[in-house]
């Protein structure tokens, strides 16, 4: 939604054909930014999509989990443009979770640029760390 505002300090300045035109133009705008956003819409979903289909592959090419792992964090990271993305495995029974990949692009800050992993085994972690406990699944129905 916007506004197109045209003013003039004589009184009676706009005629009708004055009016339809401003309201031509005013068309022509919004469909302009209505496209400008389909676009952008349409290029994000081809990115999601291309990062699907070669986390497909790559799970399809290898059976190495560790391999498999770290390219769909890759692919995660770089369909939502983040400078990181890791994939941990939850263990339920001592509410920990373990680091199982992770991607660090290279737009990501020094800081980040430390692994996480390598930053918990400092901690004397052994790549582990305390989370609340999950959510409850939702049930979906089809």
């Amino acid at each position: 939604m916007g506004v197109l505002d045209i003013e003039s300090n004589q009184p009676d300045a706009f005629d009708k054909e004055d009016i339809l035109l401003a309201e031509s133009l005013a068309e022509a705008v919004a469909l302009a930014l209505d496209n400008a956003r389909l676009y952008a819409e349409t290029r994000q979903r081809l990115k999601e999509q291309t990062a699907l289909h070669r986390a497909g592959q790559i799970i399809s090419a290898t059976l190495d989990p560790t391999r498999v792992l770290s390219h769909i964090a890759e692919q995660m990271g770089q369909a939502i443009e983040a400078t990181s993305a890791y994939i941990g495995g939850y263990e339920a029974a001592t509410l920990t979770t373990t680091i199982l990949a992770e991607y660090i692009s290279s737009q990501a800050s020094a800081q980040e640029r430390t692994s996480e992993a390598e930053t918990l085994q400092r901690q004397g972690s052994a790549e582990k760390t305390s989370l609340r406990p999950p959510l409850p699944p939702v049930a979906h129905e089809d």
